[in-house]
């Protein structure tokens, strides 16, 4: 039909026309609703990749993200897992080179590796203060260890990633000048994702509250055999820099990282976290993607929240043991609520008795009819006359004197 033919039929029904132009208002009203309550999925896919419509309204699952952020790190310490994966881009160079601060631990690697290699570890990380001691196994064969501080780090051995540091482990260098490091070895990509979560307060968690500005509820997975239900946040990690417990080390770790991938394309992060029943966050996936098509995630699974106990760095003359008998808040379940229902006790007293009900629904208690009692006198001559009030049991005596 020929738009001519089109504005015919409208004009010769206006029954037609009128419905239609209720239609298109109530529609152009829904996809203004839609703008409205959904901007944080917007800002979440504008770096890249498809995410779920929300199932949660954009502020309960701010307020469910902020409270599991804030159950995780306030439980002190936690152990983790993680893997540091880089998908090369059209651009990424291909090998990356082992600097000589490295060249012990590169003995028998073949150098340094490739910008896309694949790095897997485990450790524990503390929170107050900022404590990190984690392995690192590259698929290039090369095996290391760090330990971080919110101020240096320390170049160790891959098995070194307890609460306690052994021996060897030397005087360590700063956060800052331990970056260079890093990206030569891993690649720029891949090395400054690593150096944001060493500077990170809360390690390769690599969240805090200021950095998330966003968060939508996406569906439900499992961790370690546990239900979780996740959540798209958007991120700026320009606020990692500014928390209020970030020491000028991490700082400016942070805002050298970023400007390295800056560098590099860098054109948003993506951050899926998955949280438990009981409020923890299970799990972590950050996902940096670059105009040129590649992408570092860092993914990173975390348990024993509240157990893991107080790390301790090289240098430091006492010992550390996890707490005895410790249970963690984590079940993985959600709490269960008990209620209970106090029984209401009414009391009704008569002039000879008490009558008690201790059921959960008050009763009424009716007393029978007392007859009046009949008027006596005492000695003095002046009559008295007692009576009882059934229903209220209430005992009442009316005096009267004689001529008076």
């Amino acid at each position: 039909m020929d738009e001519g033919s089109h504005l015919w039929l409208e004009e010769g029904r206006p029954a037609a026309r009128a419905k239609g132009r209720a239609v298109w208002i109530v529609a152009a009203s829904v996809a203004c609703i839609a703008a409205i309550s959904v901007p944080v999925a917007l800002e979440i896919t504008s770096g890249g990749g498809r995410v779920a419509q929300p199932h949660q309204s954009n502020v309960e699952a701010q307020r469910v993200v902020d409270s599991a952020l804030s159950a995780t790190t306030s439980s002190g310490s936690f152990a983790f897992s993680y893997d540091l994966t880089e998908v090369p881009g059209t651009t990424t160079p291909t090998t990356a080179s082992c600097l000589g601060e490295l060249s012990s631990p590169c003995v028998g690697s073949g150098g340094g590796g490739t910008e896309d290699d694949s790095v897997q570890g485990s450790g524990i990380i503390d929170t107050d203060p900022m404590g990190m001691a984690v392995s690192a196994d590259l698929s290039s064969s090369l095996q290391l260890g760090v330990r971080v501080s919110p101020t240096m780090v320390w170049l160790v051995s891959n098995t070194d990633n307890g609460l306690n540091p052994q021996s060897n482990d030397g005087s360590g260098q700063s956060l800052p000048d331990f970056a260079g490091l890093v990206e030569s070895t891993l690649g720029s990509r891949e090395g400054a994702v690593a150096m944001m979560g060493m500077a990170s307060p809360t390690g390769y968690l690599n969240l805090t509250q200021p950095a998330i500005t966003g968060a939508a509820e996406v569906g439900t997975s499992t961790v370690d055999g546990v239900a979780v239900t996740q959540y798209a946040l958007a991120i700026d990690p320009s606020s990692l820099a500014s928390a209020s417990n970030v020491t000028s080390e991490e700082a400016s770790t942070i805002t050298a990282a970023l400007a390295a991938l800056t560098a590099q394309g860098y054109t948003g992060i993506r951050d899926l976290i998955s949280i438990d029943a009981s409020g923890f966050i299970r799990e972590s996936s950050s996902t940096v993607s670059f105009s040129d098509g590649g992408s570092v995630t860092l993914d990173g699974q975390f348990s024993n929240f509240g157990c893991a106990g107080t790390l301790l760095m090289p240098g430091t003359p006492s010992t550390s043991s996890p707490p005895v008998n410790c249970t963690s808040p984590d079940t993985g379940m959600a709490p269960t609520t008990t209620s209970t229902t106090s029984a209401s006790t009414d009391t009704s007293t008569t002039s000879s008795s008490t009558t008690s009900s201790t059921t959960g629904t008050p009763t009424t208690v009716v007393t029978p009819s007392v007859p009046t009692t009949p008027a006596t006198v005492s000695p003095g001559g002046t009559p008295t006359t007692t009576s009882t009030t059934a229903a209220s049991g209430i005992t009442s005596t009316t005096t009267s004197v004689p001529g008076g």
